[in-house]
């Protein structure tokens, strides 16, 4: 998949990609977001990923599917924050978490010019490529990375869980055969994802603690206005079916 860009929405952000391979080559598709976050981990090797929140509310019934949609690896976490601040931008990831260790990387990240604030003096354009806006900032949340155990059972508990439609109490399926159920947490076919899948099935803690971070926040974060929300009844997207 090549990303295109990201679109401002009422209700957040729209992703727009495009097919390189098979059938739908050079085919655009959109997959729309209230959320769009990113979960660093700044050890060494460290470890970042991109997530995006599909949100669905029908009365006082609430769901939500995580999709992972990019992710990245350096040796040091200093050389991950180029890519970090090139997210926050063309993915409107305005959203951060980041485990709280190693605290010298944590504080890096936060006097990082170009993610969380930028020169008053000169143009910023000319030493960021994807620059946006001066007000296009994201500011680090951190968040103390569970043991073990937990970190790899919040996960698998997401990949396991059935979404479930709001509107109809039925679990969300895909549209192709054989309908299979949407999980909770999504990788998406053809995604730049597969290091962090390959990290949960070997369970290596920096890339998992990364995915932990993005889903997790994401998931702890979420503050519901149902007042001011406008209901959604669930409709199938045309690329992932749910």
């Amino acid at each position: 998949m090549r990303f295109l860009i990201a679109s401002p929405t009422p209700e957040g952000t729209k992703l727009t990609w495009q097919h390189e391979t098979g059938d739908k080559i050079n085919d655009p598709f959109t997959l729309e977001f209230r959320r769009v976050g990113i979960g660093l981990s700044l050890a060494s090797p460290a470890f970042a990923v991109c997530v995006g929140e599909r949100f669905y509310i029908h009365e006082e019934r609430i769901e939500r599917v995580y999709v992972v949609v990019d992710e990245a690896e350096a040796a040091l976490p200093n050389q991950l924050f180029p890519k970090v601040i090139d997210w926050k931008d063309n993915y409107h990831a305005n959203h951060l978490w980041v485990a709280n260790q190693p605290v010298e990387h944590v504080e890096a990240l936060r006097r990082l010019e170009g993610l969380t604030h930028y020169s008053v003096v000169g143009d910023p354009g000319r030493r960021f490529p994807s620059f946006q806006h001066r007000e296009h900032i994201a500011r680090p949340q951190t968040l103390t990375a569970p043991d073990h155990e937990t970190l790899h059972h919040d996960i698998e508990a997401l990949l396991s869980t059935d979404a479930i439609d709001p509107h109809s109490g039925l679990p969300m399926v895909s549209m192709d055969p054989p309908h299979d159920p949407i999980p909770r947490l999504l990788f998406p076919f053809d995604f730049n994802t597969l290091q962090t899948q390959a990290a949960i099935r070997q369970q290596r803690e920096v890339a998992c603690t990364a995915l932990w971070m993005g889903v997790m926040g994401l998931e702890r974060s979420n503050v519901v206005h149902q007042d001011n929300e406008e209901e959604h009844e669930h409709v199938g997207d045309n690329i992932t079916g749910y």
